[in-house]
């Protein structure tokens, strides 16, 4: 906010100096100039400009086209187009160029200083201080104490944007103590008291501020008063002196009122509804943006427009009225879009006036052009005159070697006739040559062609041949392949036959050594009558150890492999087996390893049983290429996800008839307490999902 008002007090400067050497001559075009000057800071700014470019446009001499071009410059500095700002005063620079008189260099000065102005409003900061650095070197040439200072004061202002705040505020105060010019003086106060306040040295700011206060009460500059109270008002603000800054916003309000200077009145109600939306006094704030809303929009000024409807949005959020806050988003929108229509249809109006312009200078230089034409056709005529004498003398000789010529012209056509009947002869002669030529390579084309048809023709059959013996070999290779699948089946069946008969034959001797003999025990026992005490204390005992036994036989019905080797490992080398001697792809995921390796050796062997009938199952009727296999312990359960792109199955089909190998499965899951499900149809694959509890119960896992 104070770098903001810095620069709205230079402009006010820069304006004051351009408008002191406008005012020196006078006529119906200057008057036109002076009324547009006036307009330009107010709401009727767009009729200032299109004056100004008509102006231009119409300009009869040099020094209107200067003043309107330097005044467009200065327009689009006040409004904040740079670029334009920038393009205009280089149009007026070049117009002074070469000038060295001292309303010229002034010209030029000033120029500069409008040219740094608008480098700095667009932050480009070492463009500014080329500007002012140059415009100071000409105010020295022309001893002009006004322009001096006022690039000094411009220097400074690059600094202090440039955050170089020891070297702004010692430029600041040489224009505080050498200016004779009190606006530029106190602007430097001003802009003082922003560097102290970027440097949070807020006691210091409010200091400078209260000395630029003083004088701008002095000058009678209500602008100035009304801009250092609301300066005063936010370095307090940072302070934490809401009351005392809200105390210095009234008084400026006051004076913008009393004043009737409605746009600083609109801008001071803004800052104070800030104030109060910032110590949560909605009501207050609210009251005081429906009052500035009213002469906003008598103004027809968007921007407050937009900014009030903005604060009154956020005081509607704050009080959770979201439906009114919306309707407040709404205008904010509607005031964008006639923003953006109006800034369009300001800038057609600016080209079409900008093309008037150029088509009024084309057609100037057109008129130039035109006299110069007939200048140099007048000049021609009285030479051509002069040509016309010599002309005549040179006529009758003319005539008579025209009249040799053509006697030579005739004799020249009887050969040229002569001449064309030979060279017809000798075409007619040389297309037959050329016809009997190209007979003789059509005849040779197609003695070529014959054996090349003929020869592609055998190539074809050989090739229909090649690809007959290659379908025939790769189907005897498949043969091979499904014979060796069907032998390795055979013999992975019989190996598994094998073990499962002399497991049955040594449990059952077991059962009938062990367990057989310590029933019978205990059944002559119970046969005794009466039993005494002592009698079902060693009934109780030959049951324990009867139960012992089970247990033992039960641990011994765990594979060994599964209690000395890690179970993950145990199953990726089932994996790798299988890989090796079949075309399956096993795809396999184990995660957390070490929880799934500690569970219990009964819980794992039935989970390798259940893995080796399902990769079984795939091998012998499947038809698959990939299995998925994903086996994971979390939250008490041990899950494994079963995956394969084989030809799947019916599966209303496969539980009215179920095969042995998944009758096994269910078993299993049963007798551990799980849970099976099955997804499958015919040609999409299997896919089945196993959950085993871990620890239910205590005892279930017990054997």
């Amino acid at each position: 906010m104070v770098k903001i008002r810095g620069l709205i007090l230079l402009l006010g400067i820069s304006l004051f100096y351009f408008d002191a050497w406008s005012q020196q001559t006078d006529s119906l075009a200057l008057k036109e100039y002076f009324s547009a000057w006036k307009q330009i800071n107010t709401k009727d700014h767009l009729t200032a400009k299109k004056r100004l470019l008509r102006l231009y446009a119409n300009a009869s001499n040099e020094d209107m086209k200067i003043r309107s071009l330097g005044a467009l410059g200065q327009y689009y500095n006040v409004h904040g187009d740079g670029d334009s700002s920038i393009y205009f005063c280089n149009k007026t620079l070049k117009l002074l160029e070469g000038k060295e008189d001292e309303k010229s260099i002034s010209r030029i000065s000033l120029m500069y200083n409008t040219m740094g102005i608008a480098y700095l409003n667009q932050s480009m900061n070492d463009k500014a201080l080329e500007m002012h650095i140059n415009g100071v070197e000409i105010a020295e040439k022309s001893n002009n104490k006004n322009l001096y200072f006022t690039h000094i004061h411009g220097l400074a202002r690059a600094y202090l944007q440039k955050e170089e705040y020891e070297k702004s505020i010692s430029m600041f105060m040489e224009c505080i103590n050498s200016s004779e010019n009190p606006r530029v003086v106190y602007a430097s106060y001003i802009n003082i008291g922003s560097a102290y306040s970027s440097m949070e040295e807020y006691e210091l700011s409010i200091a400078y501020a209260r000395k630029a206060l003083k004088m701008c009460a002095d000058m009678k500059d209500i602008q100035c008063e009304v801009t250092t109270r609301m300066e005063i008002a936010t370095s307090m603000s940072m302070m934490g002196k809401d009351l005392e800054a809200y105390s210095y916003l009234e008084k400026a309000y006051d004076i913008s009122k009393k004043n009737a200077h409605k746009n600083m009145e609109v801008y001071v109600m803004l800052e104070m509804s800030q104030l109060l939306i910032k110590m949560q006094k909605m009501e207050e704030a609210s009251a005081i943006l429906i009052q500035a809303l009213v002469i906003a929009e008598k103004l027809g000024h968007l921007n407050y427009l937009k900014e009030i409807y903005a604060d009154l949005e956020s005081i509607m959020i704050f009080k959770g009225d979201y439906e009114k806050a919306h309707a407040y988003l709404t205008k904010i929108n509607n005031i964008t879009d006639s923003i953006h229509a109006a800034q369009n249809y300001a800038k057609i109006n600016e080209l079409e006036v900008k093309y008037q312009t150029v088509r009024k200078e084309k057609e100037i230089l057109k008129l130039k052009n035109e006299k110069s034409r007939r200048e140099l056709a007048l000049m021609q005529k009285n030479k051509e005159l002069s040509k016309l004498q010599l002309e005549q003398k040179l006529q009758a000789e003319k005539a008579e070697n025209r009249f040799l010529k053509l006697q030579k012209d005739s004799v020249t056509r009887s050969n040229e006739i002569h001449q064309l009947e030979n060279s017809a002869l000798l075409n007619k002669a040389k297309i037959e040559k050329e016809k009997g030529i190209r007979n003789l390579l059509i005849f040779l084309f197609f003695i070529i062609l014959i054996p090349v048809v003929m020869a592609m023709a055998l190539s074809q059959q050989k090739s229909k041949s090649r690809k007959a013996l290659l379908a025939k070999q790769e189907q005897m290779a498949k043969q091979q392949v499904e014979t060796l699948l069907k032998n390795q089946e055979l013999k992975l069946i019989t190996a598994t036959m094998s073990g499962q008969n002399s497991e049955r034959q040594r449990i059952s001797q077991e059962l009938h050594d062990s367990i057989g003999g310590s029933l019978a025990a205990i059944k002559l026992q119970l046969g005794n009558h009466p039993i005494s005490e002592n009698d079902l204390n060693e009934i109780y005992q030959y049951v324990d150890k009867t139960y012992g036994k089970v247990r033992e036989i039960s641990h011994a019905l765990v594979p060994k492999d599964i209690e000395l080797e890690v179970f993950t490992s145990l199953l990726s080398e089932y994996f790798d087996a299988i890989e090796n001697s079949t075309y399956l792809k096993i795809n396999r995921n184990f995660y957390p390893y070490k929880q799934i390796n500690e569970l219990p050796s009964d819980i794992l062997a039935n989970m390798y049983c259940i893995i080796q009938e399902l990769v079984s199952n795939a091998v012998k009727h499947a038809n698959a290429s990939n299995l998925d296999i994903n086996l994971s312990c979390f939250d008490n359960e041990l899950s494994l996800v079963y995956e394969d792109d084989g030809d799947g199955f019916d599966q209303k089909l496969v539980d009215a008839n179920k095969g042995i190998g998944l009758m096994n499965i269910q078993n299993r899951v049963k007798s551990l307490h799980g849970e099976l499900h099955i997804d499958t149809h015919p040609g999409k694959g299997v896919n089945i999902v196993i959950n085993l509890p871990i620890n239910i119960n205590e005892n279930v896992y017990e054997a």
